[in-house]
């Protein structure tokens, strides 16, 4: 899958924009983002986004 990024907080899936976390839940097939931290579940370059985020200190 490929998402364009839109903003700080936001990626465009399908001409649709979402958070990390709703991308996550619809892709899991899940009613609500809650309790899904997105950017555990995408990776940028090989690397979880999680983990570039606790590397770059955000």
């Amino acid at each position: 899958m490929t998402f364009k990024v839109v903003d700080d907080k936001n990626v465009e899936y399908k001409g649709k924009k979402f958070t990390l976390s709703a991308l996550a839940a619809l892709i899991l097939g899940k009613e609500s983002s809650a309790g899904i931290g997105g950017p555990g579940y995408f990776k940028y370059k090989g690397e979880w986004l999680n983990a570039i985020r606790q590397r770059l200190g955000n």
